[in-house]
């Protein structure tokens, strides 16, 4: 099978998309497919890291007009390498749907959506001062930016939908709500997870009084929230430290919130090539996002027995952590339920440590054979094999 990976770049360092295309392509190499990738800029990448197989970049950046030029180069991309199947990564550009637009007929086209399509979210979680007025008003330019972002997605989403063959969500739970805002043949739209990018571990004992927080410091991840609770949670809990691990537009803020809130034994980690030095010594993770797809940093600390507490956001996080037996979910947006919840844990060794048992037992499922398997049963299903 000759396959096409299509994204805006594939550095795996850069990303989770990144990340699961580069372990999906090492297994379906090994299963004898041919893969390449197609990057959607014109700008080097792959040269930070010793890539799977060979990249092909556009003449022009997403950023600019795909002309004709562009055109001829993508289709003799195409027919160079005799391409069966595209896997478009990233369709959430309108620029991307030229790549749908002008592969020929008898290409497989399968679009794979890596967030929660249509996330619905309210505003009350917006807290950046003590201004309620200004409070008020952050809330509702959010929810306005967030509402047509979701009508513009429809547009995008429909449109793709009509190119591709099937469109794959990361999850069942997502399928009803997006359907209810895509008019599309139920049978087009499919579901296949993410596969974990970590070997899982053994269960030790070896770990610290640590609580984690992983992710981009912006939206969606809300990190202002991991802050409050970890206000509350360090007052109580002397012998606990709370670390972040990741870097945004946000960073700033954060750490002048931390300090004028006196917040202590907080340690700001920023950007990490390799977290699973974090995850190995940490004992909670916690996730405080508004949304999220098929979160990667869920199941990587899973794989080290990272025991995580997630606001219930997001559909696909029920196909992750079992409540109450692989991890405690709490109420969206609400700290003292994620405080308590935390709490528990660390007042009942026992009770975190068969969570924490019960999370590596759990990630298993998530093997990348086990994905790719669901992916050859699309191709199968067209006849290709």
């Amino acid at each position: 099978m000759n396959i096409l990976f299509i994204a805006y770049n594939f550095t795996p360092t850069q990303g989770g998309v990144q990340r699961v295309t580069d372990i999906l392509t090492k297994e379906f190499l090994k299963r004898g497919h041919n893969v390449s990738f197609l990057c959607g800029c014109n700008k080097a990448d792959g040269e930070s890291y010793n890539t799977a197989t060979d990249i092909y970049y556009m003449d022009k950046s997403l950023n600019d007009r795909l002309d004709y030029n562009s055109q001829m180069l993508y289709q003799s991309i195409l027919r160079k390498l005799n391409i069966e199947v595209i896997i478009m990564q990233y369709p959430m550009r309108k620029r991307s749907l030229f790549f749908l637009e002008n592969a020929s007929k008898n290409i497989l086209r399968l679009s794979v959506i890596h967030t929660q399509p249509f996330p619905k979210v309210n505003g009350h979680f917006v807290f950046f001062n003590n201004n309620k007025i200004k409070n008020l008003i952050f809330s509702v330019i959010f929810l306005l930016r967030h509402y047509l972002q979701n009508h513009i997605q429809i547009k995008l989403y429909s449109e793709f939908t009509n190119l591709s063959d099937k469109v794959c969500l990361l999850s069942m739970e997502y399928k009803r709500r997006f359907l209810n805002f895509v008019d599309a043949d139920e049978n087009k739209v499919i579901a296949i997870g993410n596969p974990n990018t970590f070997e899982v571990t053994k269960y030790t004992t070896n770990k610290k009084n640590i609580i984690l927080f992983v992710g981009r410091l912006g939206y969606p991840k809300n990190a202002i929230n991991f802050l409050n609770v970890w206000k509350l949670l360090s007052k109580k809990n002397r012998d606990w430290s709370a670390y972040i691990v990741g870097d945004g537009c946000d960073m700033g803020f954060l750490k002048e919130y931390a300090a004028k809130k006196r917040i202590e034994r907080l340690h700001f980690e920023g950007q990490q090539s390799d977290v699973s030095k974090y995850y190995e010594e940490a004992k909670i993770l916690c996730m405080t996002s508004l949304f999220e797809g098929w979160p990667m940093v869920l199941i990587e600390a899973m794989s080290y027995g990272c025991v995580p507490v997630c606001y219930s956001s997001f559909e696909a996080l029920y196909d992750i952590v079992d409540d109450g037996k692989s991890g405690l979910l709490c109420k969206p947006f609400i700290v003292q339920d994620m405080v308590t919840k935390v709490q528990s844990l660390i007042e009942d060794k026992n009770k975190l440590d068969c969570q924490s048992m019960a999370a590596i037992q759990k990630v298993r499922v998530f093997h990348v054979s086990s994905i790719v398997d669901k992916w050859e049963a699309v191709f199968k299903e067209f006849n290709l094999e």
